[in-house]
Formats: C-alpha cells, structure tokens, sequence
C-alpha cells in the first residue's frame, strides 16, 4: 500500500506479507490512520516520510517502522511480540525494559541498555536526537541494527551486531562516538555518510562486505580491528582531513580504499596501521595530498597500488615499513 499526495485515509485490519520493499508507505501525505494491521516478512513493515500520521494497534513480524519525519503518533504496536517503543521530543530517561524496536525522534539525553532486538528494519533508530547513549545492545539479523540521522554528540558503545545488513549507520551526523562494538557477519559495519568530527575508535569488525565506509571531514578512526571483508576494509570516497590511525586490517581484498569525485579524497592522515594479508594494502582509485607515515604492510599481495601514477606521486608517503617482498613495494595497475 503506497499513499502519495494522499491525506486523511483510514488503514485498517490489513495482512499484509512478503514484500520486498514496504508493506504501508507514506511519502506524502498527513492526517492518516493506521490501525489493527498484521504486516510480516516485509524489508519494511512501514515507512512514514510525512508527519502527523497515526500508527495504532499493528503487529509486526520480522520488520518494523521507518520514521523520516515528525509528529507522528505511534503507539500500542508490536514488533516480534515485544513492543515498539517510539519516542518524540522526550529527555533525561532510561530504556531498559525489553522493546521489539525503539525509535527517538527529538529526543535528548536518553539511554537504551540491555536490548536483544532481532528481525527488525532497523533496531534502534534516532532522528534528529542528541546526547544519547545506545550500549550493550545485542542485534541479530536487523536490516540495520542502528541508524542515526542528523543526529549529533550520540555515543554508540559495547553493543554486537551480527548477520545483519548493517550493523551502525550515521548520516548527516557530527560529534557522535562509535567505540567498542562487536560486528560480524554482516554487509557492512559502520557507515558514516556525509558525516563530520566523529570518533570510531575500539571496534571489532569481520566476516562481511565492507568494513568502515566513510564520507565526510575531520573524523578520526582509530584502534579498530577489520578482517576478512569481501571487499574493502575501510572505504573513503570524497573525504578530507580524517584520520586513520592505529588499525589492525587484515585479510580482506582492500585494506584502504581511496577514491572520490573530482580530486578524491584530500589531506588525510593514515598512520601507524598494520596493513597485513590483504589483496591490495592500500588502493588509491583518486586522492592526493595524503600523508601515509609510520604504517606496517606485511604480506599484501600488493602492497600499494594506485589507477594512476600520479596517484603515487602526489601523496606522501615517509616512514612506512614493508615486509621483504620488495617487489611488492610499489605497484601500480
């Protein structure tokens, strides 16, 4: 069911099941109801992109809520038997009680511990929300575990992700801190899009596609351990003045992924890393002006290598240490 310039409609007492995108979708409409629908095995159960619609009553079954707006009423629904718990413009509280999803939109200074949350869209969802603390959650099998939107100074702490689309995704977001997660078997791990002066330091990432991807300014990974992704480790695409420190990458097919419209990814700092067992160490598609000092790269198939050679070039490279394969030193595609 898609509603599109489309307002004041009741939604009731539907079964709606197997959809490979939404089971109820409102893109553009408000004034909405809907009520007492039994929605199952969708990617997702209901996507809201307009506000001031109600959501009464529903029972969800391995999917759930996307919420893209505000003041929407959502209350007394399910998600797998448990509750959906949904906040708007609520602070200084404590979620511990057991929630089929949690979604907080608005909301400041809110803590959620202690969750098991599985076979949902997304697991915990903040919209437009700061100062809260998600820790020592668990997530299994979520399209997304957490999703941060124009969410900022978040810390995302102590939680496992596993067989999961996407264990922690932040756009739009500045000043949150990603630390000391556990992440496996999953698409990709951490996602930082269009995000700045973030901070993911500690975690553990293996088995899946894609480790850390990362657009944006000024962000600082540091001390993560990535192994055995598909593809790249860390990906950055049109990222300037971050920093890439202290990372042990191994056994994946990209250590570090470098690309990017225009000039690439610019001004960025990749230091200390152990870069070990990889298919390419470091790829650099399009980027220049990065300083790659003090990095360690062991046994990589191809140590660095670049789409052109001014790729090599016009970065700098002081102080890296590589294994004695020397004709792995440099090369280039």
């Amino acid at each position: 069911i898609i509603l599109m310039n489309a307002s004041h409609n009741k939604i009731f007492d539907n079964k709606i099941s197997n959809h490979e995108t939404g089971g109820i979708t409102i893109w553009i409409g408000y004034d909405n109801i809907i009520k007492n629908n039994n929605l199952s095995n969708n990617e997702i159960g209901i996507y809201l992109s307009s506000s001031n619609n109600s959501v009464f009553n529903n029972s969800f079954y391995r999917c759930g809520i996307i919420v893209d707006s505000f003041h929407n009423e959502i209350a007394d629904n399910t998600v797998n038997g448990k509750p959906l718990l949904y906040l708007e413009g609520h602070s200084d509280e404590i979620i511990e009680k057991e929630a089929g999803q949690i979604i907080l939109v608005n909301c400041n200074n809110i803590t959620v511990c202690h969750q098991n949350i599985s076979y949902t869209s997304i697991g915990i969802e903040l919209l437009s929300t700061k100062n809260c603390n998600i820790f020592n959650n668990t997530f299994l099998k979520c399209g997304s575990s957490v999703f941060l939107y124009n969410s900022n100074n978040n810390q995302i702490t102590k939680n496992y992700c596993s067989n999961s689309d996407d264990a922690i995704i932040l756009w739009y977001g500045m000043n949150n801190e990603i630390a000391d997660n556990a992440i496996k078997n999953i698409s990709y791990g951490i996602h930082l899009r269009a995000s700045n002066i973030n901070y993911v330091k500690g975690n553990i990432i293996t088995h899946g596609e894609e480790g850390i991807l990362m657009s944006g300014e000024m962000n600082k990974i540091i001390n993560n351990t990535i192994f055995n992704m598909t593809k790249e480790a860390i990906w950055m695409t049109s990222s300037d003045l971050n920093v890439i420190r202290k990372n042990n990458i191994g056994y994946n097919k990209y250590g570090i992924f470098i690309t990017g419209k225009y000039k690439g990814s610019l001004f960025n700092l990749i230091a200390g890393n152990v870069i070990h067992n990889n298919e390419f160490g470091i790829y650099i598609e399009n980027g220049y002006y990065n300083l790659f000092c003090n990095n360690w790269f062991i046994n990589n198939d191809k140590h660095v290598s670049a789409i052109y050679l001014d790729r090599l070039i016009l970065n700098i490279w002081i102080m890296n240490h590589w294994d004695l394969l020397l004709a792995k030193f440099i090369q280039q595609n």
